[in-house]
């Protein structure tokens, strides 16, 4: 699969017909859910296309990536802005939990601590 973005073809994904047999995909789905290394663990990562864009969510990081122009990218600010961006851009709505508010905030500490 390959996408233009800002008027340069990139390779997305790689796809051949070799025959996965299903324990392939149980042990792939068991590693990135649970395996320490993984870097689906512990961190928040979403992405969603619409038309002429994609956004995508790395922990506090926000981008929209356009296909003919460059990329605007922010650092979310709090966990309701966080919360905001999932519900809004993403159509997540995230449940009430007790320690939601304290996980987020720390996504987004870490975060504004990269720059």
């Amino acid at each position: 699969m390959w996408a233009e973005v800002a008027g340069e073809w990139r390779g997305l994904y790689v796809f051949d017909l070799q025959v996965q047999a299903d324990i392939d995909y149980e042990i792939g789905n068991w590693y990135v859910s649970t395996h320490p290394g993984s870097p689906f663990l512990g961190q928040l990562k979403v992405a969603r296309l619409a038309a002429g864009e994609r956004h995508t969510l790395n922990n506090a990081h926000y981008a929209i990536h356009y296909l003919d122009r460059p990329s605007d990218k922010r650092v979310i600010q709090s966990a309701d802005e966080l919360l905001g961006v999932l519900g809004t851009t993403f159509g997540i709505r995230v449940p009430v939990h007790p320690q939601l508010d304290s996980t987020l905030d720390g996504l987004v500490m870490a975060a504004r601590q990269e720059y």
